[in-house]
């Protein structure tokens, strides 16, 4: 029987809908931060999941490259198609993303390499397996709470607006939070720590249009590193470009102090809710 949680997660709405957020941030971003993103999910899946790769569609109908042809169709119509076929095969969730998920994103940036898909393709491609893999995530996932409230609240390089931050670290630190506090940081140390760390909640505090580029590599980084973790993306890129954030999927957005201080609460407290 297919899963329910996972079904209702994965449909031909919620397809459309990624698509459209995805088209939104791509028409904001030139194309070397697409093309930057678009590497940043084909590289981290790759690596993230080869210790455990069986072998693509061992046990299943659908070849890995029909599920790429239809992850760079126009339409996610036939995306669905065979997302839903999967589902209602005798593959567990984790078999689904092991073994066909995982090994698509390989084939697509091998397509990428030799030119056999166009760019476009290739970015929705990945676009929509970063969906896919975010929904069956989630319809497994039980969050975990440390001992301690947990945070890190992190600048991106090039920010030059970081008082926010600093207000955001110290009022938290009042509220008896333990806030670790990352000026100027790149992408990859701030997924070093996040994925070494027992935090709880991770906070992307950024004001510049410029940056959303780099919010994007570093929410998707984080949420293909460490799944469980709860992304907040907080400060004036939260309010002018909330709708282009959508895609990546944050636990949270707050465009102000108080909203913050109220998210981190709320993003603390889910614990053993599947969001």
């Amino acid at each position: 029987m297919p899963d329910t949680l996972v079904t209702e997660r994965i449909d031909k709405e919620a397809l459309t809908e990624s698509d459209a957020a995805f088209e939104l941030l791509r028409s904001k971003l030139p194309e070397p931060d697409i093309q930057a993103l678009a590497r940043e999910v084909i590289t981290r899946i790759s690596q993230r999941a080869s210790g455990a790769l069986k072998g693509p569609g061992m046990r299943s109908p659908i070849a890995v490259d029909d599920l790429c042809q239809a992850l760079i169709s126009p339409s996610p119509e036939r995306v669905f198609e065979v997302m839903r076929d999967l589902l209602q095969s005798d593959m567990t969730v984790e078999d689904i993303y092991v073994e066909h998920l995982v090994p698509a994103a390989r084939r697509l940036g091998e397509y990428w390499e030799a030119d056999t898909a166009s760019f476009s393709e290739v970015t929705i491609g990945t676009s929509r397996i970063y969906t896919l893999m975010q929904r069956l995530v989630k319809s497994r996932q039980v969050y975990q709470q440390s001992s301690d409230r947990a945070a890190i609240v992190a600048t991106l390089e090039g920010e030059q607006h970081t008082l926010g931050a600093q207000m955001a670290a110290d009022v938290a630190r009042l509220e008896g939070w333990d806030i670790r506090l990352r000026m100027d940081c790149s992408n990859e140390a701030l997924i070093k720590e996040a994925v070494q760390s027992s935090i709880d909640v991770f906070a992307i505090a950024a004001t510049r249009h410029e940056s959303l580029g780099a919010v994007a590599r570093l929410v998707t980084g984080l949420r293909l590193e460490a799944p469980s973790l709860r992304i907040l993306v907080s400060g004036r890129i939260a309010d002018v470009e909330r709708e282009a954030v959508a895609w990546m999927m944050p636990d949270g957005l707050a465009s102000t102090l108080p909203d913050a201080m109220g998210e981190l609460e709320r993003l603390y407290d889910m614990n053993g809710d599947v969001p």
